[in-house]
């Protein structure tokens, strides 16, 4: 739910501010050059600088293969049935490895959930993670093993005649250039704070890492000519990250947004959520689950861990079953994980990180229409942003555009979700937010077929929020308990000890809070289970 579609809205209107005010800039101005720029990946291997120094899994070093004490992979275990652990299995048992997962839930899919006919009869809409980002490609190749459709939400067919955002603020249709004017000094100054830490991290990022939005919103207020201005900056904290700006790191602010190049913006990484899966993100979850078959084990909820070197590990569920396996990948969240009883050799600060990095708070409320009357020269075909009472809205079945109705995506966060939106299945506040937008986009409310639907992740004992958020002095504590996509395996940090392997959106460097971050970090801790019993079984060659 994270990293929502609008947000590249505002990385545009910030490319046309810092155009505006940084045309002349020198080149050796903070904020230009080509060293300004960075992608998510490349900033969180620079906050790793930042934190103390933690061996993780690595093929040839101490905590390495040679912990495996020679004995052969035999059987892996995969806890946790959300798209890592589903993706991590898949590839192990493409491998030829006896592989076995175990979910607590009677699902599979985790934050993942696809609903036909919530909203609307044959109308597919998704509970969680949504949209693909035209670089996530686990996403993508996962899609086309399976034979899926990809829909490019750029396509569709509405989009050559009407705006694809608009803005609602201040009580106004705010026009995009404006919003680009007034953003312009903001922007400038986030250029060159970032440019500062890319330049010298050691100096500058644990000082704005300590910063909560807030306070560098606070310290630049001078920057914001309007209130709703502001508004609209902390609204994309509340989306991005699910989290109050009090509660969040000003490097959230900082990396997310683009660096100037002199009189040009490069914008490494961004967050473009380009696709959908036709048919639901559900598809992918249902391919991989029946390729395991047999081997998905559900309603296995996990209360214990026990890693000794050189035994098998061993994991109780609370129906009393017990299982061994030579190694585990776990792919539980933190907020689940610090309430499981582990016995094992964990460094301090992955128990730390463990017990202190939470999930944002994201929900959706949906809402089914007759047609969709959003389309049009005061509305929107993709979305928008308000402050409405909800962040965000978008419509939720660009997939399905040979349809004339369709469902729109409510979308709350942080403080927004402390308003109850389950207790009647989303309908007396869908009601509500449909009456607010009607005063933007008449016509809505005559549409409307009063089915409403709802989400509630921060209620889920199984998540207990969205997706990874970090607070102020938490990326430089715990920024390198991060896989890194390996450009050669010398460059490559893995997050395992001994034959424990920990995976999930939570714990990637380039893609925290997407559902490519899950993907990923299932393939990546597959390969690494792979590589460990290469080197115990005398066959592994680097």
């Amino acid at each position: 739910m994270a990293h929502t579609p609008v947000y590249r809205t505002l990385l545009r209107a910030l490319h046309a501010a810092r155009r505006e005010h940084l045309s002349g800039a020198r080149a050796d101005a903070p904020g230009a050059g080509a060293g300004a720029c960075w992608s998510r990946r490349r900033f969180l291997g620079t906050a790793a600088l930042a934190a103390p120094a933690l061996a993780l899994g690595d093929p040839s070093g101490p905590g390495g293969p040679q912990s495996a004490r020679g004995y052969k992979v035999h059987r892996v275990a995969v806890v946790g049935g959300g798209l890592s652990g589903l993706n991590a299995a898949h590839r192990l048992l493409k491998a030829g490895v006896n592989v076995h997962l175990y979910e607590a839930a009677e699902r599979l899919g985790g934050r993942i959930l696809s609903r036909a006919d919530a909203v609307g009869t044959g109308l597919v809409t998704e509970f969680g993670g949504e949209f693909i980002n035209s670089a996530h490609t686990d996403m993508l190749d996962l899609a086309r093993e399976f034979g899926l459709k990809v829909y490019n939400r750029a396509e569709s067919p509405a989009s050559s005649r009407y705006p694809n955002t608009a803005f609602f603020f201040g009580g106004a249709r705010r026009d995009p250039a404006e919003l680009a004017r007034l953003l312009g000094p903001l922007a400038a100054q986030i250029a060159a704070d970032a440019a500062l830490v890319n330049e010298d991290p050691h100096r500058h990022l644990a000082v704005f890492d300590q910063l909560s939005v807030t306070a560098y919103l606070d310290r630049h207020r001078d920057l914001i000519p309007q209130p709703w201005v502001r508004s609209l900056v902390e609204t994309s904290i509340r989306t991005e990250f699910g989290s109050e700006p009090e509660h969040a790191s000003a490097l959230q602010l900082l990396y997310t947004l683009p660096r100037v190049d002199g009189d040009n913006v490069e914008v490494l990484g961004e967050s473009n959520e380009a696709y959908c899966i036709q048919g639901g993100n559900s598809r992918i979850i249902a391919a991989l689950g029946n390729i395991l078959g047999s081997r998905v084990h559900t309603g296995q909820q996990l209360v214990s861990v026990r890693s000794v070197p050189g035994e098998p590990v061993r994991l109780g569920f609370s129906n009393g079953r017990s299982v061994s396996a030579d190694q585990a990948i776990i792919t539980i969240p933190f907020t689940i994980l610090r309430s499981i009883k582990i016995d094992a050799a964990l460094p301090e600060r992955f128990r730390r990180a463990m017990a202190e990095l939470d999930l944002g708070r994201n929900e959706k409320i949906l809402a089914g229409f007759s047609r969709r009357v959003w389309q049009g020269p005061e509305g929107f075909v993709g979305e928008a942003w308000t402050d409405l009472g909800f962040s965000e809205v978008w419509d939720a079945s660009q997939h399905q555009p040979e349809r004339q109705d369709g469902a729109l995506t409510f979308f709350l966060g942080a403080r927004e979700v402390t308003v109850p939106v389950s207790s009647d299945g989303g309908t007396t506040q869908g009601r509500a937010f449909v009456e607010r937008l009607e005063t933007r986009l008449p016509g809505l409310r005559s549409t409307a077929t009063d089915r409403y639907a709802c989400t509630a992740w921060t209620k889920n004992p199984l998540a207990l929020g969205a997706y990874t958020n970090y607070r102020p002095g938490q990326i430089t504590t715990f920024g390198d308990l991060r896989w890194s996509e390996p450009e050669n395996l010398s460059t490559g940090r893995e997050v395992r000890f001994d034959n424990l392997v920990f995976a999930g959106e939570h714990l990637s460097e380039a893609y925290f809070g997407y559902m490519n971050g899950a993907a990923q970090t299932g393939r990546l801790a597959a390969q690494s289970v792979l590589r460990y019993a290469a080197v115990a079984d005398g066959t592994y060659d680097p």
